[in-house]
């Protein structure tokens, strides 16, 4: 009888958790999560990783590889022109999230050897401050590129 209980319970608490709300909605903790994966990735020089925080649409226009070779190129080019060594890492911060609905925003800084780099906002091409744009998509965040087109030289 004793098990016959427990069973039951078991039971009606598998019921409770599968009849809950069928869709997560969205957090401030998981955008700041996405963002930091992303900043991470991009830190790490990660790039077809990066890509996969990137919207469909954007994906669907941008191979994985031809945005890779872009980042890779565009990432040594920047080293270059800093003096940085092309093995040497700059580092990814997000600073600041914000949630609107299944609107995002975020902010971060770009460090090198722990220290800030004046480079605006480093999702992206802004340097004007903006944050940048994060969309609710499929119950999961994505980074929503301006353009949707594949970066070129």
């Amino acid at each position: 009888m004793r098990r016959m209980g427990v069973v039951l319970l078991v039971l009606i608490g598998i019921l409770v958790i599968a009849c809950g709300p069928s869709g997560s909605e969205p957090t401030e903790s998981e955008l700041r999560e996405r963002a930091e994966a992303l900043a991470t990735a991009t830190s790490n020089e990660k790039w077809i990783e990066a890509h996969r925080f990137y919207s469909p649409e954007f994906q669907e226009n941008c191979p994985a590889g031809e945005y890779a070779i872009f980042l890779g190129i565009g990432m040594a080019m920047l080293k270059g022109m800093m003096g940085i060594d092309e093995d040497e890492k700059l580092e990814l911060r997000i600073t600041t999230v914000t949630v609107d609905g299944l609107n995002g925003s975020v902010m971060g800084e770009v460090f090198y050897k722990g220290e800030p780099l004046d480079f605006g906002n480093p999702f992206g091409d802004s340097d004007d401050g903006e944050p940048e744009l994060w969309a609710f998509i499929d119950g999961q965040w994505r980074y929503v590129d301006k353009g949707e087109e594949c970066p070129s030289f």
